[in-house]
């Protein structure tokens, strides 16, 4: 074919490798630009797979909710009282979210429904995110190791908005309600679910209450104010925490296990104790689901019972704590190192019946890490409750050079925490014994008796030595 080209381009002038460059260039981009390994969207999060946004968070949400219901949750039981362990933090938050975004997708019971009839169209919104067919969340609890008397009102209101802020992502409408207000414990209402900030001395307080004033209606005002016993014990706690990060770390254990389980029976006691004046003839009907068991009501599933009558000891109390992936492989690299060994099995477990009488510890986010909770939490838009603990002086220690081991590893090897964590699913728990509830080392039985359950608080006095 002959002729010349209508465009009249004079092809001399044209710069070919110019144009190869660009193209180059142009390549270059598109293999660079990293694609989500679901869609075809942009990938933003690489934590174990390329994900954008929306899939990360399904992704999270599942595993999640399958670690809930097939390793921590048995499923023939139901109508579970369920308790949250949050400090506020982006842990804690992000572990609220997750459970009350779990029930809001689950199925509603009818008859939970039709108990909820003459309630308003806005308390079944808020009780759908708190209840499902399995589980029923009560109970919201922190506890507060180191701070001032004058501090303890302040960061408990910063606590109650942090956790209000995310039952706000579900219902805009919902509001906090005052509750309890005292030097030890700080209490608020979202509907049923009990909010509560609690003093790091408050076992003292537990302890110094007598038979008769148990018993008795209307606390007495001197039980809920600090002593020189308080005053003493918070400054001894503050001094291990700065000294000592390794023994402030046992001490943080014990404080927290031991003003839970004061706070779990201060809290049943005073439901049923409400419950007996709004109807006698059934304590179990009183917030659907706390106090003991009652044939003659067929819509409670409590399974909080009381041992022989007794209000102060409680049964089967489930308590989500926002153990991490992170957690854990330090935890147990850290009970390794002290020859503690047999506690590694319980208190790596998705499960742990032995660290708190009564209650069942669940770890549903054992199999993620402080990254992935991070990302969930950033894309959320969630708040949280800035800490500021202080600092241990002493610059060597064995968590010190753990948390600089696990952050190698993390660095070197994206597989080798989840290794860690395959190891602790095998262990096996060792049989049930009396333990020190110093050490937590077996005791035997002659020793166990002389130290009975009346002189469990005997356990802190490690902080007076």
């Amino acid at each position: 074919m002959t002729g010349k080209c209508s465009c009249k381009i004079d092809l001399k002038n044209i710069d070919v490798e110019k144009i190869k460059n660009i193209n180059n260039e142009e390549e270059k981009k598109e293999k660079s630009v990293i694609k989500c390994y679901k869609c075809e969207n942009i990938a933003i999060i690489n934590s174990r797979v390329n994900t954008c946004g929306e899939c990360f968070i399904n992704l999270f949400s599942k595993n999640f909710r399958g670690n809930l219901r097939t390793r921590c949750l048995n499923k023939v039981e139901k109508g579970r009282f369920l308790s949250i362990l949050a400090s506020g933090d982006y842990v804690s938050t992000s572990l609220i979210h997750l459970l009350l975004s779990r029930n809001d997708d689950r199925h509603y019971k009818e008859e939970v429904e039709q108990y909820e009839e003459k309630h308003s169209e806005n308390r079944r919104s808020i009780r759908k995110i708190t209840d499902s067919d399995d589980i029923k969340l009560r109970l919201i609890v922190n506890i507060d190791d180191v701070v001032s008397e004058e501090d303890f009102r302040t960061e408990s209101n910063k606590y109650f908005e942090a956790v209000e802020s995310v039952f706000l992502k579900f219902n805009g409408e919902c509001r906090l309600q005052k509750g309890r207000e005292s030097n030890n414990i700080m209490e608020s209402r979202i509907t049923d679910v009990t909010i509560a900030n609690v003093k790091g001395c408050n076992f003292l307080h537990m302890k110094r209450q007598t038979k008769e004033d148990n018993d008795s209606k209307v606390e007495n005002e001197r039980f809920n104010r600090c002593n020189e016993e308080c005053d003493e014990f918070m400054e001894r706690c503050k001094q291990i925490y700065e000294e000592d990060s390794d023994l402030a770390a046992h001490i943080r254990r014990i404080v927290k296990l031991i003003n839970l389980r004061a706070y779990f029976r201060h809290y049943l006691r005073n439901n049923v104790v409400n419950s007996s004046k709004a109807n006698s003839t059934s304590t179990a009907s009183v917030m659907n689901g706390i106090g003991s068991s009652d044939n003659a009501s067929s819509n409670s599933n409590s399974n909080i019972n009381m041992i022989n009558g007794n209000r102060d000891e409680v049964n089967d109390i489930y308590l989500l704590s926002g153990d991490t992936m992170d957690d854990i492989c330090r935890q147990a690299v850290y009970l390794t190192c002290l020859g503690l060994g047999e506690q590694v099995s319980y208190r790596s477990a998705f499960v742990d019946t032995e660290s708190l009488e009564g209650v069942k510890i669940l770890r549903p986010l054992k199999t993620f890490s402080d990254k992935e909770v991070s990302f969930y939490h950033r894309i959320n838009k969630l708040s949280q409750v800035g800490k500021i603990y202080t600092s241990s002086k002493s610059r060597a220690s064995i968590l010190g050079c753990i948390n600089l081991f696990t952050e190698e590893i993390n660095t070197r090897s994206s597989s080798g925490l989840h290794n860690i964590i395959k190891v602790t699913n095998k262990l096996i728990n060792t049989p049930s014994k009396q333990r020190c509830t110093v050490c937590e080392m077996h005791e035997e039985k002659e020793d166990y008796a002389k130290n009975n359950r009346t002189n469990e608080y005997v356990s802190i006095s490690v902080l007076w030595v």
